[in-house]
């Protein structure tokens, strides 16, 4: 049974005839390997252009061979010793003649053609002038032909780059010798420039002296009546060039005996002072007015409650968290190994403030905060050195300036006497509203009575109203010694729990 193929486009359409060597499936389209005819429509064309497989396999190399010349501009010759049965030439940008030559019996009417009572197998080749959207068409419809796998899979198209020798220059050697005569030029007018420059002359180099056998010090003239002498030494001068270096040092008019040597009082390096004043300019100042910090707290937790996730960790994670004047997150440094592992798994690398590229961030006041982020899901977010108390003008979380008090034994007796006072106040006040622990950090003295407490949750801050420590606790007298302000202090931990439960514990245990 005849195979016929077709491959169509606006201006080309191209007709393939053949059979089949193999039998295909009843369901696969079936295999055309043997060409029995070739046709090619051409827009604006009566008769279509026909051969065997010779005119087909011309026809398709040629196509492809010119349209290559035509994108790249490089004219390749083509390898083979017979000559093409189809040639494309180009007429002008836009018009390109095809000339194919059929051989007799491909005629359309398929005559035969007589000359001198000879038969003769060739025919007048055919021109046909083509336009570049008709040449393109064909084009198309060769590479639909190309990529038709089931049609003639022996005949493949062979493409390879064109060899260098065949490009040509696109400027002429005149203009190529430009670049190269300028270069020379230069050179030229260089060396002339450099002819005219006297040599420098050579200096012998000077030995240098030591410090210690050029030093020399002359004493300054004697202050006048009523004139106060100089309790600094002039200025050092140094010389950086290879000449001897002579350092005079001019003592203030003291006594011998008390004048100190110069080996005794060393010149401070230039560079130490210099680091000194960079790590001053470097350090950040920390904001500590309590109403701010107080603001940049709730600013801080609600842009991390926002962000929070599901929490997929076993411990608490604690971080030390930098917070600028506009809330921004600036830095955040883990205060646990758990945190250190699990930084992903919270919302402070993404909400951390990034420099604008090009730019540092400027060390701008900082509020310091104790985030901590709990495997249940809560979140608690506190200032790292503590909160002001209502009575005291200073951070309750600063116990540095009083000792505290380690005994056990004293810690075991002041236990239960903060535990009465707090829970005989608490019992006066209204059932507890809120849902979770109120944590604190509170400061005993030595007689059992309240004297700072630290609230160490975001919870213990809000709810501040419903415990009484406020209440409890004693405020310094304004006639009190200073000294008395210093006085041994207990640390206890003590808890208010949303059922009423009290707990209070020494804070670094028994």
């Amino acid at each position: 049974m005849t195979i016929q193929r077709q491959y169509s486009l606006p201006n080309c359409t191209l007709i393939l005839e053949g059979l089949s060597t193999t039998s295909a499936p009843v369901d696969a389209r079936p295999l055309l390997s043997i060409l029995i005819n070739a046709e090619c429509h051409l827009a604006g064309q009566a008769a279509p252009l026909m051969g065997g497989r010779d005119f087909f396999e011309n026809l398709v190399n040629a196509v492809n061979h010119y349209a290559q010349e035509f994108l790249s501009g490089v004219h390749v010759p083509i390898a083979g010793d017979r000559p093409s049965l189809v040639k494309l030439q180009k007429i002008n940008p836009h018009l390109h003649r095809l000339t194919v030559q059929q051989p007799a019996d491909a005629i359309q009417d398929h005559t035969s053609a007589m000359e001198n009572g000879r038969r003769t197998n060739q025919a007048a080749p055919t021109e046909i002038d083509l336009t570049t959207v008709q040449l393109f068409d064909l084009v198309e419809a060769v590479d639909q032909f190309f990529a038709d796998t089931r049609t003639l899979g022996d005949l493949s198209l062979q493409l390879a780059p064109a060899s260098k020798r065949y490009t040509t220059r696109q400027e002429s050697i005149a203009k190529q010798a430009v670049p190269a005569a300028i270069g020379v030029s230069s050179l030229a007018l260089a060396a002339v420039a450099f002819f005219f420059i006297p040599v420098p002359p050579v200096r012998r180099p000077q030995p240098v002296a030591k410090p210690a056998s050029t030093t020399s010090v002359s004493p300054s003239p004697a202050p006048s009546p009523g004139t106060q002498p100089s309790s600094s030494p002039s200025p050092v001068s140094a010389s950086a060039t290879p000449s001897p270096i002579v350092v005079a040092v001019s003592p203030t008019p003291s006594p011998v005996a008390t004048s100190p040597s110069p080996a005794s009082s060393p010149i401070p390096s230039p560079r130490t002072d210099v680091n000194q004043i960079q790590t001053a300019l470097n350090t950040p100042i920390e904001i500590t007015d309590p109403t701010q910090v107080e603001a940049l707290q709730k600013q801080l937790y609600d842009k991390l409650d926002r962000a929070i996730q599901t929490p997929n960790f076993d411990q608490s994670l604690v971080y030390r968290v930098s917070v600028g004047k506009d809330a921004a997150i600036v830095n955040y440094k883990p205060a646990n190994a758990a945190a250190r592992d699990n930084a992903k798994q919270t919302p402070l690398p993404a909400l951390v403030y990034t420099p604008v590229a090009g730019s540092t961030a400027s060390s701008e006041p900082t509020a310091q905060f104790r985030v901590v982020f709990k495997p249940t899901g809560a979140l608690e977010v506190s200032p790292w050195h503590g909160y002001l108390t209502p009575s005291t003008p200073a951070p309750v979380a600063s116990p540095i300036s009083s000792p505290e008090i380690a005994d056990p034994a004293r810690l075991e007796s002041l236990t239960p006497k903060l535990y009465k006072q707090v829970v005989e106040s608490w019992n006066d006040k209204p059932a507890p509203t809120f849902r979770q622990d109120l944590v604190y950090r509170v400061k005993v003295n030595q007689v059992g009575a309240i004297v700072g407490y630290e609230a160490l949750n975001r919870p213990a801050t809000d709810s501040l109203k419903e415990i009484p420590l406020p209440g409890l606790t004693k405020a310094p007298s304004s006639t009190q010694p200073t000294t008395a302000k210093e006085e041994p202090v207990a640390l206890f931990k003590v808890v208010f729990k949303p059922s009423g439960v009290l707990e209070v514990s020494p804070w670094r245990g028994y």
